[in-house]
């Protein structure tokens, strides 16, 4: 369906007052099944979508339900809910009398299969809103990050998560600068849950950094959020998977955006299992390279000696470029 047919489906159905809000190639609103399916019984900020797709059947998907389903299938369950009687609208969407395909997936079809998760944008405006930038928050500067890298990341702070732990949040954008939500980084090195996604974060399908990348960067593919820090810290275009796996969506938007890419995992046996994987999933399709970690040498009160870099939210500009100097083409 395309986006004035959603749009005219949902005020048939909601009423005229249920606003909508464009989101890339979606179409934002307020959950219609909050009052059955959301913990307080309604939804205090947009967290739901139908998916623009004039050629294919339009996806709903909501980030606190979190049971992506077809828009049609969505609106049985509103139905089934509300005990509304919305058989003759629902026969016509499945009957592709919107312009969608006429093998759509029947209702009972869908409850038999289990869809994945789904990636939708939020709403800049409200979410971004939600959170105190920290520019300048001594966490950071622990860390090695200073202001103008905290502004360039437009790093923000929640002081209080659902479990009472503080955090610095990484807006993650895709390539097209839309927001998809937040990871989270815990302060306190007992926090029960290291790192936290908020607002529906589909992390398997993202790249954290994929919108700062411009033509003719390097980019410098890392795991976690302060190595992704870290590395625009030093003066490199990083970007992040946000864990030791690079999975296919992420391959396909660094395919997309065909930059030469340098995989810097950490320097363990699961860094080494997705620079393998990495270099299955990029190799051939854009400039993909393998990095060595130097040692280098310690002299502090505690300890003399040689120490194995591990990752790059340790290392310094001079070593990114010596990696770099010596990367190898896969």
């Amino acid at each position: 369906m395309d986006r004035d047919q959603i749009k005219e489906v949902l005020r048939d159905v909601l009423g005229r007052n249920h606003d909508t809000k464009d989101l890339g190639n979606w179409v934002g609103m307020k959950c219609p099944l909050a009052p059955w399916t959301h913990d307080k019984g309604h939804d205090g900020s947009p967290s739901a979508g139908v998916s623009v797709d004039p050629n294919g059947t339009s996806i709903f998907n909501c980030f606190t339900c979190k049971n992506p389903r077809p828009f049609h299938v969505m609106l049985r369950d509103y139905a089934e809910y509300s005990g509304e009687d919305l058989d003759d609208l629902i026969e016509e969407l499945e009957e592709g009398e919107f312009l969608g395909p006429r093998n759509m997936p029947t209702y009972d079809q869908i409850k038999a299969e289990r869809m994945t998760e789904v990636a939708m944008p939020i709403d800049e405006g409200l979410f971004m809103g939600l959170f105190e930038p920290c520019h300048k928050h001594w966490y950071l500067d622990d860390r090695g990050i200073d202001e103008h890298t905290a502004k360039k990341l437009e790093l923000r702070w929640d002081p209080r998560d659902s479990e009472g732990e503080p955090r610095i949040l990484f807006p993650v954008r895709g390539p097209d600068g839309l927001l998809y939500g937040f990871s989270g980084r815990a302060i306190h090195s007992d926090a029960r849950l290291k790192v936290r996604d908020y607002h529906g974060l589909v992390k398997a399908q993202c790249v954290l950094g994929s919108h700062l990348v411009k033509p003719g960067d390097q980019i410098i593919t890392v795991e976690g959020l302060f190595d992704y820090a870290n590395a625009h810290q030093c003066g490199y275009t990083g970007c992040a998977v946000m864990h030791s796996t690079m999975t296919e969506h992420q391959a396909e938007i660094f395919r997309n955006l065909g930059n030469p890419n340098f995989l810097f995992y950490d320097n363990d046996k699961a860094g080494d299992g997705g620079e393998e994987i990495g270099r299955q999933r990029l190799a051939g399709h854009v400039p993909t390279f393998g990095v060595a970690y130097p040692r280098i040498k310690i002299e502090d009160d505690s300890e003399q000696g040689w120490h194995w870099l591990k990752d790059p939210g340790e290392m310094l500009p001079e070593d990114f470029a010596e990696m770099i100097r010596k990367a190898e083409l896969f």
